[in-house]
């Protein structure tokens, strides 16, 4: 990244992204990366989340199609089989089978939205189920350097690519519920070094961030190396 963008760089930059690859590949654009301060003054995820819901670009995600699956359960067993430097995914298995306060039970993780090897999809890192019968699709981010805004446009679009009556066919803790169960959520592991949670315990300065994530629907949650999990109200 070059030490420092204008406003109207940044908002060319986000049209090109959006313009070229269309919404669903707009969390891999480097643009909503950016951590810190445009040359006008103002954070880059303030300029750019302003400019998603003023320019109504979050209807766009309702155009994403479903990916069709047959089943997304993996029978995972969150034994560790090899050391890897990927911390979210060693996180994400820690976290299998857990009950963790609000979020529930870890149903399952590294969920893939894939059919078939060419499809532009990842993976859910995180999915559980509550005592209030809410499954959630979890974005975890233990990396430092990913931005907030980066983390809710992942898990908006794994959202709207999930094959929902699929999914919820394919866990047996989500026999009794319906796609209108299904929430978005994003879970920040503690960390004062993290950016994505230090964005997140300042959204007094952020509010058009705030105001993205609650016209997404997203919950914010926290979680510390004991795996107490907090809510970030909104």
């Amino acid at each position: 990244m070059r030490t420092k963008y204008t406003r109207d760089e940044t908002l060319k930059e986000l049209s090109s992204i959006i313009n070229k690859n269309g919404i669903c590949d707009l969390y891999n654009a480097d643009c909503v990366n950016w951590t810190g301060e445009s040359i006008d003054g103002e954070y880059y995820s303030e300029v750019i989340s302003k400019e998603l819901l003023e320019k109504d670009y979050l209807s766009k995600f309702d155009e994403i199609k479903p990916i069709p699956r047959n089943d997304y359960n993996r029978n995972h067993t969150g034994i560790i089989e090899k050391r890897t430097y990927r911390g979210e995914e060693l996180l994400a298995k820690d976290l299998y089978k857990k009950e963790l306060y609000y979020i529930g039970s870890i149903v399952d993780y590294q969920v893939s939205l894939k059919a078939k090897q060419t499809d532009k999809a990842g993976k859910i890192d995180l999915i559980s189920c509550n005592q209030s019968k809410t499954a959630y699709i979890i974005e975890l981010k233990r990396i430092l350097k990913e931005t907030l805004l980066k983390a809710i446009l992942e898990i908006t679009t794994y959202y709207h690519q999930l094959s929902k009556n699929t999914f919820l066919k394919s866990f047996e803790a989500y026999k009794n519920l319906d796609v209108n169960d299904i929430k978005k959520a994003v879970l920040l592991y503690e960390n004062e070094a993290s950016t994505p949670y230090r964005e997140a315990l300042d959204f007094a300065n952020r509010p058009n961030l705030k105001k993205l994530i609650q016209s997404l629907n997203i919950e914010i949650f926290t979680i510390n190396h004991d795996h107490i999990v907090k809510p970030i109200v909104l």
